[in-house]
This record gives structure tokens, C-alpha cells and sequence, in this order.
């Protein structure tokens, strides 16, 4: 319902004019707007000029939802009282109830400067002008607004994602430590924060307010589960370990958070404590599709491939519409070096989904390893997987050693080139990099690929170690 708008009503001196406005003002606020809208009719025939009255009848209109009359109303309000706080305020409102955003903005912005202290005005402004993506705008009314609800955390999350969006990152630094200090905040409007602020692409200001939320709930599931599932985006396996972990110790009921530790330990490549702990949490999620797909790749990491096979085989044949299973199936023969297998696995898993460049580069891979013959349509396979990624490094690397099968070198050596660029840790894109730039008589730009190839492996050879020493200290995580 539109809000009551107290506008001074200029009556004509004559008693039954003055009876008329007075009984229906009576009307409009005691809710009965039928009959008040009928009466400021009849007024208004009396008084045409009177501003007040076109402004009661767009008023009562509106709550009668009969918004264009109502708009039309109080733009005859408007023409006769154009500096009115309120009837811009009312028209604006109008305007966003009929969806038109552009008309709304400009009545605020012509009524905000008249009264610039008003609550509904400010909110509503700055929420048009947020949608518009006009965020530089919309700070103005959104500082104001700061002022007048000091305590608001919605104010707070407005400002902070206007500020991000306009790379004002200081001023968003402050906003996110008042938040977090405020006393008042509640869990969930941290939680609201953290959210807001991984779509506005600030993981590491979604990870201080997280940080902090866990800190002062420890017992809240959503929050570890917030907080390790932005590390898992992050790439930042222990920390997504730890805290989806806890997720899973405080709600053990809630497969979720248990299959999420699983997934974070495989990411990880911590494949045996993957299993361990799959094998812990069985009796509870044994006989889910996402249990036996986590379980079937926790086998496959550990190059059980008989065992994965049949975990992926019986997934496949209960939900024969798993793309994903039917890929990881695929992978499994061809790691077991059943090409066939593997090749109708993929090609399955294409037909279900053919927009995963994945998919591609895995029957690409296989057409290559299968056959010389088949080359030429392993490459077209793989021109398929670029042209849904095109900067995809693991694609670029195949379809170049396709190339170097072929005999068109330089084409395999622009394409690994772009692969190392896109990766440089890509140890395998660095090897036959190597390799084609000996074949091209490029010894030292070879020599330089030898080094980087023997660095990478170092690094592997001491992550490895650290994941031996992990895996001799622990038990599986949540337990």
C-alpha cells in the first residue's frame, strides 16, 4: 500500500466542498479508497487546480491497483506542485510498480535533493539504481542511507559490493571489518556477506568474513562448509580438508559435507586417505550415486582399475544417464589399456553431453593411442574440445602431439608453446615441447625446456614425499 502523503488540500471556501474533501480524506485513511476515490472525484470538480486532491486520488488509485490512473493522477499533482517531495516520492513508487525503472530513477533523483533525509526515498533509489548496474551512482543514496540506519547490515553489503564494483577497495575494507566488528550482526548476515562478496569476485574478502564467522561459530555447519568450499575453489586442498571436516563432524548425518571432504582429499590427490575415509562414512551414504562416483574415483587415483571399473560400471547402469560416470568410466579401461572400451565410454558420454570439452580431449587422446590411421580423426576430435576451450592446455597438448605423430612439427610446436604460456607447471606439455624443439634443431630453447622439465619434476618429487609423510601422521579427516 502506498504510504499516506499529508499534502495541504486548498478548498474553495463553500461549507459543502470543504464536507466533501474533509469525509473523503476521512475514507482514504481509514482504508475504504473505493469511496474515497469517488469522492475526490467530485471534488476535483469543484477544485481542478487543487494539487492535493489529484495527488489523494492518484493515491487511493494506486492502492485500488489501478496504477496507470494513479500515475496519471499524480503526474497532473506534479505539473501543478512540481518541487513536491512528496508526490515525486509516490510517482516513483508508482513507477517501479509498473516497471518502469527509468521514470522511477528520475523522480527520486528530482525529489531526494527537496528532502534528502528521507528512509523509503534513499532505499529506493539506490535499489534502481543498483539494478541499472549504475553502482558509482547509487553510492550516494547508499552513504545516506549509512547514516540514517547505522545498524543495517543490508546497507552495509550494498555499500561493500557497490564499492567492489567501482574498485574502490579501501572503502570496501572498511565496510567488511565494520561488518564483522558490528555487534549486532547476526550469522546469517555474515554468511549473506561472504556470499555476496564471492559473486562480486572477492574470494579473499569472502574469506576474511568467513574466517572470522567460524572464529565466533565454531559450531555453525554452514559456516565451515562456507569457508571450505571457497578454499576448494581456491584450489587450497588442506584448508578445505580441515574445515569441511568439521562441517561433517558438527552434521555426520548430512552426506553433503562428508562426500565434500572426499572430493577436496581427491582434488588433493590424497587418494589413499580419500579412500579411508570413503570406507568410514560407507554405512551411511554406501548406496549413493555421489558416494560410489567419489569411491570410484578415489580407486581409480590409486590405479586400482579393475575395482573402479566396477564401481563406475555399476554407477553407470543405475543412472544411465550420468555423463560424468560414464567419462570416468572411459578413463578407468583406458588407464586398464582397454582402448575400445574406453573409446565407447567417451563416445557415451559425448552423445549425453556434447558441450564438455573434457569429453573430447579424453576420445581424442584414445583415437590418437589406438591407431597411426586414426590420427587424422583424433585431430578432429580435438579441433572440436579447442573450439569449446579454446585456451584449454591439456587440449592444446594432445592435439600437438597429434600434430608431431602427423609430421607437421611446427604446427606442435606453436600449440605446446600456448600450452606451457597457459600452464607453466604443465610438466608434460614441457617434455614433448623438448622433444619437438630437438626435432627442429633448437637446441637451446630444448635445453631450456630440459630445465624446466627437471625442476617441475623435483617439485613433484617433494610433493609427493609431503603427501607420504601426511598420510603416515593422520586418520582420515572429520573422524
Amino acid at each position: 500500500m502506498i504510504a499516506f502523503v499529508p499534502i495541504v488540500i486548498f478548498m474553495a471556501q463553500a461549507l459543502t466542498p470543504e464536507a466533501a474533501a474533509r469525509k473523503a480524506v476521512d475514507d482514504f485513511k481509514a482504508g475504504r479508497y473505493a469511496e474515497a476515490r469517488d469522492e475526490f472525484r467530485a471534488a476535483l470538480k469543484s477544485a481542478p487546480g487543487n494539487a492535493g486532491l489529484w495527488a489523494y486520488l492518484g493515491l487511493a488509485e494506486g492502492n485500488l491497483n489501478d496504477t496507470r490512473a494513479a500515475i496519471a493522477d499524480l503526474e497532473k499533482a506534479r505539473a501543478l506542485l512540481p518541487r513536491d517531495p512528496d508526490i515525486l516520492f509516490d510517482l516513483g513508487a508508482l513507477y517501479m510498480r509498473s516497471d518502469r525503472p527509468e521514470s522511477a530513477r528520475e523522480m527520486y533523483w528530482q525529489g531526494l535533493p527537496l528532502r534528502p533525509d528521507d528512509l523509503a526515498a534513499n532505499q529506493n533509489y539506490s535499489l534502481l539504481l543498483m539494478r541499472a548496474g549504475r553502482c558509482e551512482q547509487a553510492l550516494g543514496p547508499l552513504k545516506k542511507l549509512r547514516i540514517l540506519q547505522p545498524d543495517s547490515s543490508a546497507v552495509r553489503l550494498s555499500l561493500i559490493k557497490c564499492a567492489l564494483a567501482q574498485g574502490l577497495k579501501q572503502d570496501a575494507e572498511r565496510e567488511i571489518q565494520s561488518l564483522v566488528e558490528a555487534p549486532g550482526v547476526s550469522l546469517d548476515d555474515r554468511m549473506k556477506a561472504a556470499q555476496m562478496l564471492v559473486e562480486s569476485h572477492a574470494p579473499g574478502a569472502a574469506e576474511a568474513v568467513l574466517k572470522d564467522t567460524v572464529r565466533r561459530y565454531d559450531t555453525s555447519v554452514e559456516a565451515h562448509a562456507g569457508l571450505g568450499k571457497l578454499l576448494l575453489d581456491r584450489n587450497e586442498y588442506e584448508g578445505a580438508v580441515l574445515e569441511l571436516g568439521r562441517a561433517a563432524q558438527l552434521a555426520p548425518e548430512k552426506s553433503g559435507y562428508s562426500l565434500a571432504v572426499a572430493q577436496a582429499l581427491l582434488l588433493w590427490k590424497h587418494y589413499s586417505v580419500a579412500f579411508q575415509f570413503l570406507q568410514a562414512v560407507r554405512p551411511r551414504f554406501g548406496t549413493l550415486p555421489d558416494f560410489k562416483y567419489e569411491l570410484g574415483l578415489a580407486l581409480y587415483g590409486l590405479s586400482r582399475y579393475p575395482e573402479a571399473i566396477a564401481e563406475f560400471t555399476s554407477l553407470v547402469r543405475e543412472n544411465p544417464n550420468a555423463d560424468s560416470a560414464w567419462f570416468s568410466l572411459g578413463n578407468s579401461w583406458m588407464s586398464a589399456g582397454k582402448l575400445e572400451n574406453a573409446e565407447a565410454c567417451y563416445r557415451k558420454a559425448i552423445a549425453l553431453n556434447q558441450h564438455n570439452a573434457s569429453y573430447y580431449t579424453a576420445l581424442g587422446q584414445t583415437l590418437r593411442s589406438a591407431d597411426q590411421n586414426r590420427v587424422p580423426e583424433a585431430i578432429d576430435v580435438l579441433r572440436k574440445a579447442l573450439a569449446l576451450s579454446p585456451s584449454g592446455a591439456e587440449i592444446q597438448k594432445e592435439l600437438a602431439l597429434c600434430y608431431e605423430r602427423d609430421g607437421n612439427i611446427d604446427r606442435a610446436e606453436t600449440l605446446l608453446e600456448q600450452a606451457v604460456q597457459e600452464r607453466p607447471d604443465f610438466h608434460e606439455a614441457h617434455v614433448a615441447l623438448a622433444r619437438v624443439l630437438y626435432k627442429r634443431h633448437k637446441k637451446a630453447e630444448g635445453d631450456r625446456e630440459k630445465v624446466i622439465v627437471a625442476r617441475l619434476e623435483a617439485e613433484e618429487r617433494a610433493r609427493q614425499e609431503a603427501i607420504r609423510e601426511a598420510q603416515a601422521k593422520g586418520v582420515p579427516p572429520g573422524h
